[in-house]
């Protein structure tokens, strides 16, 4: 009796087994799938969302004057030709507030810890950016490329490394997909927009942000 336990025992334990290396890659299929392809990222850059207008409502976002217009144009084409370390507080609000109502996705591009190297789980979706950027139907815009941490770390600290994490993917869009470097404004916000502020150390707070500016007038 107790033989033929074992043998049950040990067929079901074979069976996890098989059934794990079956379910693997099933579950790595499904995360794929969750990630967004370069159509709907191109889509996403596109189109405002009923989310980004009811945010405007929120914030009391009013419509601007050419005066305004003018002067934001200005602005973007000023710091389009800056250094990612060089922009103040007061520019990195200014462009924070001026992608308020501009299409933009969130994408979970993860690094290494304490690196601002794009990990090689991270490439797939980083080429997925890449293909949307470089579509003919989004040529010639502005981007904000935008790094975003978790709470872990001082505001200091976040700051410095969300800034080098934007640096890297304008640098990966530049080398290998031609995008002009003047049309990707990368700029780190460290842990100033928390995605989940409910769990500042949740996954989903560290993000890369892309919002379309686009074209200069």
């Amino acid at each position: 009796m107790s033989h033929d336990t074992d043998k049950i025992l040990t067929r079901r334990a074979s069976l996890a087994v098989v059934g794990g290396l079956v379910l693997l890659p099933l579950v790595e299929t499904v995360r794929a799938a969750e990630q967004p392809s370069a159509q709907e990222i191109r889509k996403a850059l596109q189109e405002r969302t009923s989310e980004q207008e009811v945010r405007k409502a929120m914030l009391g976002v009013q419509p601007r004057s050419l005066a305004e217009i003018n002067d934001e144009q200005n602005f973007l084409e000023e710091m389009r030709r800056r250094e990612i370390r060089s922009f103040t507080p007061p520019e990195r609000a200014r462009l924070d507030a001026m992608s308020l109502d501009k299409p933009g996705i969130d994408l979970e591009i993860n690094f290494d810890f304490d690196s601002a190297v794009i990990s090689p789980k991270a490439k797939p979706l980083a080429v997925e950016l890449g293909l949307a950027l470089a579509d003919p139907q989004l040529k010639g815009n502005v981007f904000q490329v935008r790094g975003h941490t978790d709470g872990r770390g001082s505001d200091a600290y976040n700051l410095d490394l969300s800034q080098r994490r934007a640096a890297a993917i304008k640098a990966f869009l530049v080398e290998n997909y031609r995008i002009p470097a003047a049309n990707l404004i990368a700029v780190g916000y460290g842990m100033e927009h928390l995605k989940n502020p409910g769990n500042p150390f949740a996954d989903e707070n560290r993000r890369v942000r892309v919002v379309n500016m686009e074209k200069p007038e």
